[in-house]
């Protein structure tokens, strides 16, 4: 079954997404995406797909599954029936590995998270003897806001990063960012070709290039594999960006409009407003 690229729903409020669920059906089909995905069961059983490895999962159990990493979560038949599907309880973070900053990452105290990530790639899975402080601290991160929810996801994965070893990889070492067949893919390298040049002007050649196919079938190829327009995914990344640049608060809207990749500034403006629904001086203002 070929694995389908998840896009997450942008939010210019948070700088990673946060949910609890109650419900078994959630994403129950096999994907990827390109964010790291944190999961702590509170409640519910069952098996998660990792890359062509199967892992059976109970109460308490915590998954680490990296960017590129297929995967599906199959709860047991009892929690797919109406009346037992109040039982699932679960956790779920989704985070880009560089949102607090590329620099953050490469600074010497932080080995452990750098680790910690690489291996996120294979998928780690912790069981529920170790786990009853990731629960306690997922939960927090979900009952907070502000810079709280940020120094709470750190400690989470810096537990994780003390915590785990080499048993608890459920895939195979692989070269590249995930499993064989999964980072490889074309339209993987567009959106990190992307979120590195977005920045500036992108002409379609280069992205053909990457793609090898021919330009007329680009946009359509694109569609079908995130399930997203190219040129609206460009938008939100280039504004994600200019928020970030926006609530440091040290350069001018005009700036930042360039900064993001803008090559006009009323054009900025209105694609800023439609997506936040208030204008970037405002939001700077917040």
């Amino acid at each position: 079954m070929k694995p389908q690229l998840i896009r997450l729903a942008d939010n210019f409020v948070s700088s990673f997404h946060v949910r609890f669920d109650r419900s078994a059906d959630i994403n129950n089909f096999l994907h990827y995406h390109l964010e790291s995905e944190l999961v702590y069961m509170k409640r519910g059983k069952g098996k998660w797909i990792l890359g062509d490895q199967e892992q059976r999962f109970s109460e308490g159990d915590a998954v680490l599954i990296g960017p590129g990493l297929a995967h599906r979560c199959e709860f047991d038949e009892a929690y797919l029936k109406e009346n037992e599907g109040r039982n699932v309880e679960v956790f779920v973070i989704h985070f880009a590995e560089n949102f607090w900053g590329t620099e953050f990452l490469f600074l010497p105290e932080n080995t452990v998270l750098r680790t910690l990530f690489e291996n996120s790639k294979r998928g780690v899975f912790l069981q529920d003897s170790t786990n009853r402080y990731i629960g306690y601290l997922m939960n927090r991160i979900v009952h907070v806001s502000g810079a709280a929810r940020i120094l709470l996801l750190m400690d989470v994965l810096l537990y994780i990063g003390d915590l785990y070893t080499d048993k608890n990889l459920i895939c195979a070492a692989a070269s590249g960012n995930a499993v064989p067949g999964i980072g490889n893919k074309p339209i993987h390298a567009i959106c990190d070709y992307i979120m590195v040049n977005f920045h500036r002007k992108i002409e379609l050649e280069e992205l053909v290039r990457i793609a090898n196919i021919s330009p007329n079938s680009f946009c359509r190829y694109f569609k079908t594999e995130t399930g997203h327009n190219y040129m609206r995914f460009l938008i939100e990344i280039r504004l994600k960006h200019a928020c970030r640049l926006l609530r440091k608060g040290d350069l001018s809207v005009k700036q930042v409009s360039y900064e993001s990749g803008f090559s006009s500034l009323a054009g900025f403006h209105r694609h800023f407003k439609e997506m936040t629904g208030m204008s970037p001086l405002n939001y700077q203002r917040q």
